[in-house]
């Protein structure tokens, strides 16, 4: 989920007890801190009893549950936050990517795929501002071997987020598919200079590039990528 658009995933807050609003901002600041997990679910789970009604604390668990693989309690907390904020064009777009996520892994692939589509119409009515979204659903495309529908996806994120290198990754991986890969390695490259490319996608696209390059007989370029695939970006 993208940070810029966890303050605006709410249009109005409700007023929520001190208390919750206190283990709220706890169990958030703890999220993606994996030696503290067990207390941002704590936090998060009292923050949601105490404040039933305030979606983006159920927000917050749903989000925790995700990154652990709690498939269930994802699916509840993320339904719970989205059926108490209607008419959310950034609350629909974060929870139904949450619910399509925990659906397709826990083998619910019809109910992953209505998320997505809810989850994309959104994204797109607000002119695809988080790409991060949609790449999880190319994802789910991918696995389920819907290539094609990835691909013109693919292709989507390119033509309305041009700076988002990791569109351009993916296109890259289906032109080494299809043998292109002078082309494949040419889009790779690309997306190495472009933004929202997090140190395991810097990884993956020098280790893609390692390859091509090993397969084009550019012996030197690829030793340098896999050498860069190794190293802590």
């Amino acid at each position: 989920m993208t940070p810029l658009l966890i303050a605006m995933l709410l249009a109005q807050e409700p007023e929520v007890p001190a208390e919750a609003a206190r283990l709220k901002a706890e169990g958030r600041a703890l999220l993606v801190d994996r030696t503290r997990s067990a207390q941002a679910r704590a936090a998060l789970e009292k923050a949601v009893q105490l404040a039933p009604g305030d979606p983006e604390a159920r927000y917050f668990l749903a989000r925790w549950a995700c990154l652990h693989q709690e498939n269930a309690l994802c699916l509840t907390e993320a339904r719970a936050a989205l059926a108490l904020s209607p008419g959310n064009g950034n609350a629909s777009v974060q929870l139904n990517t949450l619910i399509g996520i925990a659906a397709g892994r826990a083998g619910q692939p019809d109910a992953a795929e209505a998320a997505f589509q809810s989850a994309l119409e959104s994204n797109r009515r607000m002119g695809l501002k988080d790409p991060l979204a949609a790449l999880h659903y190319v994802d789910f495309l991918l696995q389920q071997q819907r290539d094609g529908e990835a691909e013109a996806l693919v292709g989507l994120l390119i033509e309305r987020a041009p700076a988002f290198g990791p569109a351009y990754l993916e296109r890259a991986k289906i032109l080494a598919r299809r043998g292109k890969r002078a082309e494949a390695a040419e889009t790779a490259e690309l997306s190495l200079k472009l933004r929202w490319m997090d140190r395991d996608r810097q990884r993956a696209a020098h280790a893609l590039l390692a390859q091509l390059y090993s397969q084009l007989g550019d012996q030197d370029q690829a030793r340098l990528h896999q050498e860069s695939a190794g190293r802590d970006h």
